[in-house]
């Protein structure tokens, strides 16, 4: 998610928020699903997925992953039923792609986001949500740097 590893965390999440605020107002006045898809089916599960983010266990961002540096095959990897169980080296293999808690946790914000649309709230809600749920910062991490692999 990080274009330029010269930007802080919290950089990177202010262009997040700004792209998120462009594709809600697109859809909020144009009426079309269209731009909603981007924040909604694009940006929210890119937010779950290890191949963009770094949480810790608890599920804080730790830094955004690097456009720059990323290799594919891991990229790819990361986006898989693969997941992280929270242990030390530990990963499993989720039955599906639906059973790895990460595409719950973006399915969840997803719909979150879809809400806020229907209900007709304005960004500033939808802003609140993303800043402290979805992209909510580790403590000490807004201000490290973004870019990491």
């Amino acid at each position: 998610m990080s274009p330029d590893s010269n930007l802080t965390n919290a950089e990177v999440l202010d262009r997040i928020v700004g792209h998120s605020r462009e594709w809600y107002k697109a859809a909020q006045e144009s009426g079309s699903y269209v731009p909603l898809g981007k924040l909604a089916g694009h940006l929210i599960p890119d937010a779950f997925s290890r191949a963009h983010v770094a949480r810790n266990d608890s599920g804080e961002v730790l830094f955004y992953q690097s456009f720059q540096t990323q290799e594919t095959d891991a990229h790819s990897q990361a986006e898989g039923p693969l997941y992280d169980t929270g242990q030390k080296d530990s990963y499993k293999t989720a039955d599906t792609y639906y059973d790895n808690p990460n595409v719950q946790a973006a399915l969840s914000a997803g719909r979150q986001v879809m809400s806020y649309f229907w209900q007709g709230a304005p960004f500033s809600e939808v802003e609140t949500f993303l800043r402290g749920t979805v992209f909510k910062f580790a403590e000490g991490a807004a201000g490290g740097r973004s870019g990491g692999t």
